[in-house]
C-alpha cells in the first residue's frame, strides 16, 4: 500500500511539473488568430485622424484605388477609393459607377465625404457632376 501510495505521488508530481513546463512554452496568442473583422475596426478606431469632412474640386486623376483632386482653392488632394466607397453621379438616380468609369470622368466636378486618416484620406462617398 505504501509503495502505491509512494508511486501515485511521484506520478502526479511529474504530471504537474510537465503540465507547467508545457504551459510556459506556450507561443503567445498571435494577432492573426482574432477575427478579421474585429482587428479591421480596431485598425480603422486607430487610424482615424479626425471627423468625416467634405471637399469639392476637379478630377484629376483616377489610378489604383486612388482619386486625385484639385480642390476649388487650387490645392491637390489624394484621396484613397475602395470596396466600400459610393460613387455616384448627380441627375442618374443615384447610379454607382465603378472606378473604371469614374476615371473616365476626368475634369468634371466632384464633392467628396472623405476621412483624414493617418495612412490618407479614405473617400466614403464620391458625388460626380458631369461639366
Amino acid at each position: 500500500m505504501k509503495r502505491t501510495m509512494h508511486c501515485t505521488l511521484w506520478l502526479a508530481a511529474f504530471t504537474l511539473f510537465a503540465g507547467a513546463a508545457l504551459a510556459a512554452n506556450r507561443p503567445a496568442a498571435s494577432p492573426a488568430a482574432a477575427p478579421a473583422a474585429a482587428q479591421r475596426a480596431e485598425q480603422s478606431k486607430a487610424l482615424t485622424l479626425a471627423a468625416p469632412e467634405d471637399l469639392t474640386g476637379t478630377i484629376r486623376s483616377v489610378h489604383s484605388g486612388v482619386l486625385s483632386v484639385i480642390g476649388n482653392n487650387g490645392v491637390p488632394y489624394d484621396f484613397r477609393v475602395n470596396g466600400k466607397t459610393d460613387i455616384v453621379m448627380q441627375n442618374t438616380a443615384g447610379k454607382k459607377l465603378t472606378m473604371s468609369e469614374l476615371a473616365q470622368d476626368r475634369h468634371d466636378q466632384a464633392a467628396i465625404h472623405f476621412v483624414p486618416m493617418s495612412n490618407g484620406n479614405l473617400a466614403q462617398v464620391i458625388d460626380v457632376r458631369p461639366s
